[in-house]
């Protein structure tokens, strides 16, 4: 698996933006800690309801039994079937808004279709201007 591993005894944070399972194996989620926001994969999917209660009820939570994962540029946070997660009344900071990725996705994916479409439609006048029969189709 990863390379640089390293297991944490407890993290205190808010959990945001629970996706949906991915494959019958994993979802990810944000956790708001109080310095940084970090990305989350949990291997269990049947955790993934408690996840999202957290979420929704803006509770702030502490995680045990996790792995910090830092093989790539940034830091994620690795659960599976032994998390402990419980309610941590006790934290010194207020649950922040962030974007929803699954927002983001979307955007992305729309802003990907609007380039793809430019660039066919460039494509089609360059290769259009190279060839004596023209073809005129509007469909993408």
């Amino acid at each position: 698996m990863a390379e640089n591993l390293s297991h944490s005894d407890t993290l205190a944070e808010y959990i945001h933006n629970v996706l949906p399972v991915y494959h019958d194996k994993y979802f990810e989620f944000q956790i708001q800690q109080e310095t940084e926001t970090v990305r989350a994969v949990c291997f269990s999917p049947k955790e993934r309801k408690q996840f999202a209660a957290y979420d929704h009820n803006k509770s702030p939570v502490k995680i045990k039994k996790f792995k910090i994962d830092t093989t790539s540029n940034a830091k994620d946070v690795l659960v599976g079937d032994d998390v402990s997660v419980e309610d941590c009344p006790n934290i010194n900071f207020q649950k922040s808004e962030l974007p929803s990725t699954m927002n983001i996705a979307v955007a992305t994916r729309r802003s990907f279709r609007s380039y793809n479409r430019a660039f066919k439609i460039k494509l089609f006048l360059a290769l259009e201007s190279q060839c004596s029969v023209r073809v005129h189709f509007f469909a993408f």
